[in-house]
């Protein structure tokens, strides 16, 4: 484990955000730049994601929120196969995430993030060497990278 974060901004509510300056922006920004403020790695160091998926909506805002997009370009990041496994740009939720493998709550994708740097990952991305893992978008959330060596 390389950082973790948890945050929520604020003025917002759980499940609202209707008292913020951009209900979009939401808790992601905030545990975002936590975590990267405590991290000798940032977005572009990232080889793979495990996103908190109980919704689709929740990908394109993490993505934004995270860093790995500009405000309101979450969805377009995702066009050409940005996400597939084995290769897009980044590859997301590879063992299926909440939505394909099993909505745990998000357990599953530590147990994914930690398997893609150990390299046991069923759907293991080549030289994986930084993995984020995130909790939802909307509630208060949390974050935390894992780091290997490179092989």
């Amino acid at each position: 484990m390389h950082a973790y974060a948890q945050s929520i901004p604020a003025q917002h509510q759980v499940m609202t955000n209707f008292f913020t300056e951009d209900p979009l922006v939401g808790p992601s920004w905030a545990c975002a730049d936590l975590l990267w403020r405590q991290a000798v790695v940032g977005p572009d160091d990232v080889d793979v994601a495990q996103l908190y998926d109980a919704f689709s909506p929740l990908i394109p805002l993490s993505l934004e929120g995270y860093g790995f997009c500009g405000r309101g370009e979450g969805a377009a990041f995702t066009d050409g196969g940005a996400l597939e496994w084995p290769d897009g740009r980044l590859p997301t939720n590879t063992s299926g995430g909440g939505m394909s493998e099993a909505y745990v709550h998000g357990f599953n994708l530590v147990l994914e993030g930690v398997r893609q740097i150990r390299g046991t990952s069923t759907s293991q991305v080549g030289d994986a060497t930084v993995s984020l893992v995130t909790s939802g978008e909307g509630v208060p959330t949390s974050a935390v990278l894992f780091v290997g060596e490179p092989s």
